[in-house]
């Protein structure tokens, strides 16, 4: 008897050991990812740490980790035409662990997420942060992440991309020193697009038009700390889940801007941005398995994301839907949603005159936030064909997505192009409140 005691002893020693070992491990590897990132972590040869991920960025679809392929361009949407996407399948409410500290660590003042995907208009709704000089505004900071795991051989972490936007919030870059590095190594014209406050303070007072000042976490840190309001503009978080460390945590009490757009603007949107295809109707294989992959974790995603937004009781009063088409039929009252949302009071004149300039004129370009808004958020239904347009209907959760969002479906070819017909109702359905219910 003694000895079976004493086996059934060292058996729970054993486990709660392995339990503690692993435990440990998982805590070394979130908070020391950012000092790998820079170097010092890092070892050659492929040996170096490899967490389990969320999602990582590639090429392609798919689940777990993948290894990053291809050539990093600076321009983020262009560099990953699959990022902001991830499997239905995979665990959701993905959390981090928080970061004990008191309000004195963080500065005042409101702190916003733009969550949105690739070619959803998500570029536009920055910029009306982006062009309000008191406002810290940031564009897509997990493209600086992306880029140097990529050089480093390694993959995308959606949990280190997580705690980088806990520390830029915090208005510090204590081992995260690689994004200050990679600000540096833009020409003036990226920093502006990708750090207007830094532009402003560090360009404008150079002597050079080649190159700004160098971007140090002091620089960082002051000019985050003086502005004090921190926008940051993603396309890179999949789950909103994720983000509930940083509503629940009282110094940051994220403000999220859910930025969605109907399925099939979107995929017609992104076909021609990824493949120059300027008439989708006619080219063959332009609805590719990508394309269709895609659109099932697009419209998944949104249907996901907006039931934990407007449902669990620690998101509903941090969350704000808003339609891209809305956007488009009136960006003056979107502004004025977003800035009551979020608590920054009246909509700037200078960002109101910016808005009324790039909504009422055209600008060539695929990336180009200049456009006759009213006009371009339906210019998808000359440029796909009626089958097409039901095949992405019938894609996934497509309809139901649609349905939710009050996009109506096409009934036959004139119905989709007589453009005097809407496709898109007034008001939103009502969403069921009990989902997420305790």
């Amino acid at each position: 008897m003694a000895r079976q005691i004493s086996a059934s002893n060292n058996c729970r020693v054993f486990l709660v050991g392995v339990a503690g070992f692993l435990s440990s491990a998982l805590i070394f590897m979130l908070a020391g990812g950012a000092a790998w990132l820079d170097g010092s972590v890092y070892q050659p040869h492929g040996r170096h740490l490899r967490p389990t991920v969320n999602r990582a960025v590639s090429s392609g679809v798919g689940d777990g980790e993948m290894k990053v392929r291809g050539p990093t361009t600076l321009r983020d949407e262009t560099a990953n035409p699959q990022v902001g996407f991830q499997k239905s399948g995979q665990p959701r409410l993905c959390t981090s662990i928080p970061k004990p500290r008191t309000t004195e660590d963080t500065p005042s003042g409101a702190k916003i997420i733009i969550l949105a995907s690739m070619r959803t208009g998500s570029s536009f709704v920055g910029e009306m942060f982006g062009q309000n000089s008191n406002i810290f505004y940031l564009f897509e900071p997990g493209l600086a992440l992306h880029t140097t795991l990529h050089q480093r051989g390694a993959v995308f972490l959606q949990p280190l991309y997580i705690d980088l936007l806990d520390s830029i919030y915090q208005c510090h870059l204590t081992g995260y020193e690689y994004y200050s590095k990679w600000l540096s190594r833009l020409v003036p014209e990226e920093i502006l697009k990708k750090a207007p406050a830094m532009y402003r303070v560090l360009c404008s007072k150079s002597n050079s038009s080649s190159h700004c000042g160098k971007v140090t976490p002091q620089h960082f840190m002051q000019i985050c700390m003086d502005l004090k309001k921190v926008a940051i503009k993603s396309i890179r978080i999949s789950d909103i889940g994720s983000l509930l460390p940083l509503i629940k945590d009282k110094t940051v009490n994220l403000k999220v801007i859910h930025l969605v757009r109907d399925p099939r603007g979107m995929i017609a949107s992104r076909v021609l941005a990824m493949n120059g295809i300027k008439n989708v109707t006619d080219k063959e294989g332009s609805f590719t398995d990508g394309t269709r992959a895609s659109l099932i974790d697009y419209c998944w995603n949104n249907l996901h994301n907006t039931d934990v937004g407007k449902n669990l009781p620690k998101f509903q009063d941090n969350y704000l839907l808003l339609r891209y088409e809305d956007v488009s039929l009136d960006p003056h009252e979107a502004a004025r949603r977003i800035y009551n949302f979020t608590g920054l009071g009246a909509v700037p004149g200078n960002v109101s005159r910016w808005i009324q300039e790039h909504t009422s004129a055209h600008i060539a370009g695929t990336y180009s936030t200049s456009r006759v808004s009213s006009q371009v958020y339906q210019s998808w239904r000359s440029r796909l064909s009626f089958p097409t347009v039901k095949t992405i209907e019938e894609v996934g959760t497509c309809s139901q997505m649609m349905q939710r969002f009050g996009y109506l479906p096409a009934k036959d070819k004139e119905h989709l192009t007589n453009l005097n017909i809407s496709l898109l109702s007034d008001t939103l359905p009502v969403l069921k409140q009990d989902i997420y219910a305790v």
